[in-house]
């Protein structure tokens, strides 16, 4: 019943020929018991009335149009969220706690930060475009090719320390985003090494084969308590 509501709260939200207004679908938002719908239902929200203040038309953004230079973009802008907020980091500290993030934004909200897709390594479960952007700055990357302005956004030395020199434009992190990422770092900076290492390569790294792929639907296996999660990402 519940799966049937939200697809009709969704419908309406996105072909409603008039203005969203949040306090019409606050009541019908409440009522619902799922945690996982409600922050669902908020990010829906939230991205339609950005669309409506940007006097864009309503319609549904599907997951082939999430493609560069979006996706590049809001890679960026993660990972200079992300550095602006710690003190020295290095490209590890930068993905171990995007990873971290996403599995809260995914567990809150039915979805990652970036819609990128994680790959193990031996490092750990790496943010494939991610990294190749963060290869690219390096000057190590020459399959990929990307804008060369981004090398004057973010700098990376020999040792691996990574350094933002451009503030990260926050109209590409939602609300959602900005409160996983805040978390993720909070509990980072209050984790010993050994914390983070058991974190990082957690049961979920552990699941798959090296170069293999984790997504969404993996993770929430592991993360999902209830099952109602990963039924809406079956049905996705």
């Amino acid at each position: 019943m519940e799966s049937e509501c939200l697809c009709y709260i969704t419908d309406k939200l996105y072909f409603n020929e008039n203005q969203i207004s949040r306090i019409s679908f606050t009541n019908e938002i409440r009522n619902y018991k799922n945690p996982l719908f409600k922050g669902i239902l908020e990010g829906i929200v939230i991205m339609q009335e950005t669309l409506q203040k940007e006097n864009i038309k309503e319609r549904v953004v599907t997951q082939d149009e999430l493609l560069p230079p979006y996706v590049d973009t809001k890679c960026m802008q993660v990972m200079k969220y992300i550095t602006k907020n710690l003190l020295d980091p290095d490209i590890y500290d930068v993905l171990k706690i995007l990873y971290f993030a996403d599995k809260i934004h995914l567990l809150k909200y039915g979805q990652w930060i970036v819609p990128d897709e994680y790959i193990k390594m031996e490092f750990g479960p790496v943010p494939r475009e991610c990294c190749d952007i963060l290869k690219f700055i390096e000057g190590i990357n020459f399959e990929e090719t990307y804008d060369e302005a981004i090398k004057n956004e973010l700098l990376i030395d020999i040792n691996k320390k990574i350094y933002c020199l451009t503030d990260p434009d926050c109209e590409y992190l939602s609300i959602s985003n900005i409160e996983c990422l805040d978390k993720a770092i909070k509990e980072y900076k209050n984790s010993t090494p050994e914390e983070i290492e058991k974190k990082y390569h957690d049961e979920i790294y552990n699941s798959v084969d090296f170069n293999e792929e984790i997504t969404e639907l993996h993770m929430a296996r592991y993360l999902d308590k209830t099952g109602d999660l990963i039924e809406y990402l079956e049905n996705a």
